[in-house]
């Protein structure tokens, strides 16, 4: 490798892979030197023999404007290699001189995954990938899986499926091991740390500078959903008391978060089924290959009857949705009706399904609002809450407290469905 600087991270995945370790897993603070660690380590690999080589994140656009920049950076100004004739931007990898092969891609439809073996995968930010999307990835992975994060959850199946296994090499770094992160970046994170000085200033923040300054996992303080747990299962839709989806458009900032949701024995149950940015809605006859909200919808085999309770702030996306033969139900808005969306959901006690990584991050990260004075406040902050939104609109539309969810035909059905929770596979 040429002189190029190099964190402890980039020693400690050499040190692991010279003791065999299959599985590395570099968990750690915001700026500790993760992902530029991996990629010098990788792309070294790719140079010293003939590897296929995939790195992956949750969605393709998301992995575009994250790892694929800074791997053409560190080809580029590090290793000093970059050739764009190389580069296959339509297809997202680079093929070396020697023949090895690097690429980027989407995990976040596991049924996608299927294709040719690999020597080497990388999931990048594997708080974002599911467990289903890992099974596919192990099984097609010969030489080695490198997993990072921040421990922005408490729950996950890296912690108790692969860290403990006795060929996992686990990583841990913060900010102050990366002596190449720039001055104005460390002096964000510092100023999360709760000290005098940064809690008068009102940049304080126990959880963030616990997770993206020390490195550790913590429930964050004022947590809107404590009550909330991960479940395989899934309940047959017949047998529920109440089954639909709840759907939150988004596009370039934002994604578009379509979840379902089962109301099955007083439990609530939530699977995430699309989490994708850049989604127009309808499908382009003219250009089938530009996804859509529809084509998704079409591709998860959601019924055109099936109740979607639709963000009514974008009523052109509705409708479009509607002319292409969907049950689209515009969500009625009002002053109140966050905090009432909140309500219902807590009503239940919650099951999020296991290979619904966002919403579990999502729950995970969920928080009532401060005031200067850092009193909490009666409404959430407004930030990475799309599986929630979207949550939140079928339970308005759906768990509404002014009727019964029960009739002698339901609660006679509910008492024969006791087993009749299916593993979802």
């Amino acid at each position: 490798m040429p002189d190029i600087p190099v964190t402890s991270n980039y020693v400690s995945l050499k040190e692991a892979d010279a003791a065999g370790k299959f599985y590395k897993v570099l968990e750690g603070s915001s700026g500790s030197g993760k992902t530029f660690s991996i990629l010098q380590y990788l792309i070294e690999k790719a140079l010293s023999g003939r590897r296929r080589i995939t790195a992956y994140r949750d969605d393709q656009s998301t992995c575009r404007d994250s790892i694929v920049t800074d791997f053409m950076i560190v080809m580029g100004e590090q290793f000093g290699i970059w050739k764009q004739a190389q580069w296959n931007g339509s297809n997202f990898q680079y093929r070396f001189p020697n023949g090895s092969v690097f690429q980027f891609r989407g995990a976040n439809s596991p049924a996608k995954l299927h294709g040719p073996r690999r020597e080497i995968s990388w999931g990048n930010e594997v708080m974002e990938i599911s467990w289903e999307a890992h099974r596919q990835i192990s099984l097609r992975t010969s030489e080695e899986i490198i997993y990072d994060f921040n421990p922005s959850l408490n729950s996950h199946w890296v912690f108790d499926k692969i860290m403990p296994r006795a060929d996992c090499a686990h990583i841990h770094s913060t900010f102050v091991d990366n002596p190449m992160l720039p001055e104005k970046a460390r002096i964000e994170i510092e100023a999360m740390e709760p000290t005098p000085e940064n809690i008068a200033a009102g940049t304080a923040d126990e959880w963030g500078w616990s997770v993206y300054g020390l490195g550790r996992r913590g429930r964050r303080e004022g947590a809107i959903f404590k009550a909330w747990d991960i479940t395989d299962d899934w309940p047959e839709p017949m047998m529920c008391q109440r089954h639909g989806f709840g759907l939150d458009y988004g596009f370039s900032l934002d994604p578009t978060a379509l979840i379902e949701c089962a109301l099955f024995q007083d439990r609530l149950y939530l699977r995430e089924r699309l989490y994708e940015k850049e989604l127009i809605a309808q499908a382009n006859p003219l250009d089938p290959q530009t996804p859509s909200i529809e084509g998704r919808l079409r591709e998860l085999g959601i019924p055109e009857h099936a109740r979607i309770h639709g963000e009514s702030a974008r009523p052109e996306i509705n409708r479009a949705l509607q002319k292409s033969g969907f049950k689209i139900i515009p969500t009625i808005k009002s002053s109140s009706s966050i905090l009432a969306g909140i309500d219902r959901l807590r009503t239940y006690p919650i099951f999020i399904h296991r290979n619904s990584q966002n919403a579990q991050r999502e729950f995970e990260s969920y928080t009532w609002d401060k005031n200067a004075a850092g009193e909490f406040l009666d409404r959430p902050v407004d930030r990475d809450n799309h599986l929630i939104d979207a949550a939140r609109y079928w339970a308005l539309g759906e768990l509404n407290p002014q009727r019964s969810l029960y009739s002698p035909k339901s609660k006679s059905k509910s008492r024969r469905a006791k087993s009749n929770l299916k593993q979802w596979r």
